[in-house]
């Protein structure tokens, strides 16, 4: 599953509403990205003036917003890594896949 967060009217309650539906989920794996504004979107447009020098195809944090922080959403995808993959049938079922060679 793939989730991003970062959109314009996100709060701390919503990824974390996101990150606790991901984790109850069925998925075996989920990825948990930063909004980019790539060009062409209605978002590129608003923040194309960023500094996309140090970017990283989504996990660089370049977006914020006065009530959430780059630094709060980069927090918020950690978080919600570790409560999607810290239980036990996803930690088994990943060393599964790294000892078959699948994953690496």
């Amino acid at each position: 599953g793939y989730f991003i967060f970062g959109l314009e009217d996100e709060s701390w309650l919503s990824m974390l509403k996101t990150a606790i539906t991901a984790a109850s989920s069925k998925l075996d794996f989920a990825v948990f990205y930063s909004l980019t504004p790539y060009p062409g979107t209605p978002y590129f447009s608003r923040f194309n003036d960023l500094n996309w020098k140090d970017y990283f195809h989504g996990s660089s944090n370049i977006v914020g917003y006065k009530n959430l922080s780059k630094r709060a959403i980069k927090i918020a995808r950690f978080a919600a890594m570790a409560i999607f993959y810290f239980r036990p049938r996803r930690l088994f079922l990943l060393a599964r896949y790294v000892l078959r060679g699948k994953l690496c």
